[in-house]
């Protein structure tokens, strides 16, 4: 059996979304509008080079914030 890029790349695509919990499916909305200024804090500056580095979203950041405190192993860190 040959593997072709275009099986390999619907098998990957196909694991990455069975790996979504329901509430993230729901959550996704493809007609959302563009740019999404909402899920980012204020910029004092604007990013030409996206090649270097991206924002930061706001969801993203609270995730890194909890990822380490539990790592810390902090008093108030949440559990789970």
């Amino acid at each position: 059996m040959t593997l072709s890029r275009r099986d390999v790349l619907i098998s990957a695509t196909a694991a990455t979304i069975s790996g979504l919990t329901l509430a993230q499916a729901q959550s996704i909305n493809p007609s959302s509008t563009l740019p999404d200024k909402t899920s980012f804090g204020r910029m004092a500056t604007t990013y030409l080079n996206s090649a270097s580095q991206h924002p930061i979203s706001l969801s993203t950041s609270k995730a890194v914030e909890t990822y380490l405190s539990k790592r810390q192993m902090a008093p108030g860190a949440p559990s789970g």
